[in-house]
């Protein structure tokens, strides 16, 4: 046979494929319409493009701003929390009376030392009883909430009387009699002059401190941490482990923001478009590749298989086949292996087509087999098969249970196969002792024949059609075969001849000893069911069950 799978054509492309039918051009037009639309839609979306970047830039700069902000109002406020706890600690550690002339001096000095305390206040039964300003006039109610912190500090607002504004409030921390009170102001003093909304949450949900009225906006202060959209604005919610911060931008500030933006991202929108259209061309042009038609075709299983007969040259009996892919097309054209082969081996896509084709040689031929275990079936197995060793795991699997023998599939290969030869003949022996016959297919076309026959584990030879053609013409070429057998015989090799279309070369090849032949001299190619009826009618009938 002169291209049986999986030979590469030299006659045309890998990437050619026969014109198509108008059912082909037809499906090839549902594929570029839809296309040619979506292209259309991408040139007239620049603007939207534009637009659509922009306000996500505009986000995504305000987010990290509203995130830089946070972190800064977070360590802002643990600044504080420490320098009042350790005036808290300095405090619990004095002795004597709580509201003495020391006593108070000390809290006058603990005011004036830091930065951030407004006012020190002692606390007796709930009520302030004195504070760094003196002695209280009135005792005024000063009762925490009682959920202290892991270090035993009630952070709470104080909204208690004698404070200067009407309506104000001080943070305060308390432990044991000592309450120290913080102006909201020394939170949000470095945001002064931002424009932003900003406020930070004591554990109970009680805002401690705000800027431009976040305390009155209570959507941002129920929010979870991270940022999104709330109200109309852009919230930011850092937790910390005593409070969070919540920063919050207003959306005119963004769509301003955007809209500079789309200005500077319009021409990104036109080459976005541009660049859009690359994609589309690509997934059209792999849609209409012969690549994917080759998948499409391997998964709809549109590749079938017809069957030359193998005949013995003495007995004119048959006695197998070597089975041969054909690709029926949906478009009802018929591809032979030199129309396809070269491209499944360059798409990689070998080893999936020699599953396909076991399974239909088995579908086709397992009652044939089981009734007459001496006929053969040569499937053939490309490099990858070779180099991986799959397929014969997969034959095997799909054997089991049949009641076939191994030695009634032989596996044929070609000197193109050994990409990796080390690897190759470790399959091939492995193949070999499981009881398959190994045959070298087209021998003396390449350029390492007699190499392979030295180190190959090969039981048949099949002499190329080429060197069939002039047995019947007296010659150098009918010299060349005559060796080629007598070598071939010498190793214990079987021979088989491919492409015998003449009585003359038969009666030539039978002379020389070559053990069977194929061609159109005895059948072309067929269907499994011609096959079976071609078989029955030149088998040897000993052989049937």
């Amino acid at each position: 046979m002169r291209c049986p799978y999986p030979v590469l054509t030299t006659e045309r492309t890998i990437t050619e494929i026969p014109r198509l039918s108008p059912h082909g051009r037809w499906c090839r037009a549902r594929i570029l319409l839809p296309a040619v639309l979506f292209a259309a839609v991408i040139l007239c979306t620049p603007i939207l493009a534009s637009r659509y970047l922009a306000a996500a830039h505009a986000i995504a700069d305000q987010t990290r701003r509203n995130e830089r902000l946070a972190a800064i109002a977070s360590e802002r406020a643990t600044l504080i929390y420490r320098n009042v706890k350790a005036a808290l600690a300095m405090l619990a550690a004095q002795d004597g009376e709580p509201c003495s002339a020391g006593r108070l001096a000390l809290l006058r000095q603990v005011a004036l030392d830091s930065d951030f305390v407004d006012e020190v206040k002692v606390v007796r039964d709930g009520y302030s009883a004195c504070s760094s300003w003196g002695m209280a006039k009135r005792p005024s109610l000063l009762a925490a909430p009682g959920r202290p912190n892991a270090d035993g500090i009630d952070v709470f607002a104080y909204r208690g009387p004698g404070l200067p504004e009407e309506g104000g409030w001080r943070v305060a921390f308390m432990k044991g009699q000592t309450v120290i009170l913080v102006h909201p102001a020394r939170y949000t003093d470095p945001f002064v002059n931002a424009d932003l909304r900003l406020a930070i949450i004591g554990n109970d949900g009680t805002p401690l401190a705000a800027l431009n009225a976040a305390a009155s906006w209570p959507a941002s202060l129920e929010s979870p941490p991270g940022t999104r959209r709330v109200d109309g604005q852009l919230v930011t919610v850092l937790q910390d482990p005593y409070w969070k911060v919540v920063v919050a931008r207003r959306q005119a500030r963004l769509d301003k923001h955007a809209k500079q933006l789309s200005r500077r991202y319009l021409p990104a929108g036109y080459l976005l478009a541009g660049l859009c259209l690359v994609p589309v061309a690509c997934v059209v042009r792999k849609r209409l590749s012969p690549e994917r038609e080759l998948a499409a075709g391997i998964r709809r299983r549109e590749f079938k298989l017809q069957y030359q007969p193998v005949m013995d040259l003495r007995t004119r009996r048959c006695i197998g086949a070597e089975a041969l892919v054909r690709w029926q097309r949906q478009d009802g054209t018929l591809l032979g292996p030199a129309d396809f082969i070269g491209l499944v081996e360059a798409s990689g896509q070998a080893q999936a087509l020699t599953r396909l084709v076991i399974d239909e040689a088995l579908s086709d031929m397992a009652a044939l087999l089981r009734s007459a275990p001496s006929v053969h079936i040569a499937i053939n197995l490309s490099p990858d098969d070779l180099a991986s060793g799959l397929a014969i795991d997969y034959l095997h699997k799909a054997m089991a249970g049949l009641g076939l023998r191994n030695s009634q599939f032989w596996l044929e290969v070609t000197e193109r196969s050994f990409i990796d030869l080390d690897r190759a003949t470790a399959t091939l022996e492995a193949a070999q002792s499981a009881g398959h016959r190994i045959a070298l297919d087209d021998f003396g076309t390449g350029y390492s024949s007699l190499r392979y026959l030295r180190t190959l584990p090969l039981d048949v030879l099949k002499i190329d059609k080429s060197f069939v053609d002039p047995l019947d013409v007296a010659g150098v070429e009918a010299r060349i075969t005559a060796h080629i057998v007598r070598l071939a015989l010498d190793l214990g090799l079987t021979l088989i001849a491919e492409g015998v279309e003449r009585s003359g070369q038969e009666e030539r090849l039978r002379y020389l000893g070559v053990h069977a032949g194929q061609g159109w001299l005895y059948a072309r190619p067929m269907s499994a069911r011609d096959f079976v009826a071609f078989y029955l009618a030149h088998a040897d009938k000993d052989g049937l069950e």
